[in-house]
C-alpha cells in the first residue's frame, strides 16, 4: 500500500530513518513542546531515531498511523501527523500532529488534517476520527474546524504538564 497522499502545498508520507535530521531541526522548540503531550523539550536527535522506529514498528501492528508531512517545493519533513489510539472493534482513532513553527498560520497543518482524515475515512475505513487539544491552543481548534471537526466537549484538568493541570478540548469528525 502506497502511504504517500498529496494536497496543495504538501504531501504526507512513511516516516524513513533519513528523516531523523529534519525532524529533530523541527520539533526542538519549546512552543512545540508546550502544545503537545509527549514532545521532550530539549528533543535530541536520537529522540527522532526512536520515534521513527517506534512508527515503522506500530505501522506493522496496525496501531498506529504516523506520516512525516513534506513540503513539496523542498521535499523536506515539516512536521508530524497520525492516528493513533485506534479501536479497529469501534472503528475509530486519535489524530495529532506538529508542524515547525516557521510553517505555523500557511494553511499546512489544514492539508495535513485533511489528507489524514481521508485517508482515516476512506482507506481505513474508520467512522470517527477525534482530537484532544489542551486548552488555549486557540490555532490547533481553527486547523480541525476548517476540517469539520466539532467541539463535544472539554475533559477538566485532564493533563499535569508543566507543572500544572491542563483541560483538553476534544473534537470529532464522524464519517459521512
Amino acid at each position: 500500500m502506497s502511504f504517500i497522499l498529496n494536497e496543495k502545498k504538501i504531501n504526507i508520507r512513511r516516516l524513513n530513518v533519513s528523516d531523523a535530521n529534519d525532524i529533530y531541526k523541527n520539533i526542538n522548540d519549546k512552543q512545540i513542546a508546550r502544545w503537545t503531550l509527549r514532545i521532550p523539550y530539549p528533543y535530541k536527535r536520537i529522540d527522532a531515531l526512536k520515534f521513527i522506529n517506534e512508527s515503522k514498528y506500530n505501522l506493522k501492528k496496525k496501531t498506529a498511523y504516523v506520516f512525516g508531512i513534506v513540503l513539496q517545493k523542498t521535499n523536506t519533513i515539516i512536521g508530524i501527523i497520525d492516528l493513533h489510539t485506534i479501536c479497529w472493534e469501534n472503528k475509530n482513532a486519535e489524530i495529532g500532529y506538529w508542524i515547525a513553527r516557521q510553517f505555523w498560520g500557511k494553511g499546512l497543518s489544514t492539508e495535513a488534517v485533511k489528507l489524514i482524515s481521508k485517508f482515516g475515512f476512506e482507506k481505513l475505513k474508520l467512522k470517527r476520527i477525534y482530537a484532544k487539544v489542551f486548552n488555549g491552543n486557540k490555532a490547533s481548534v481553527r486547523v480541525l474546524q476548517k476540517n469539520g471537526f466539532r467541539k463535544e466537549g472539554v475533559l477538566m484538568k485532564s493533563r499535569f504538564k508543566n507543572n500544572k493541570w491542563i483541560d483538553e478540548i476534544i473534537l470529532s469528525k464522524i464519517a459521512l
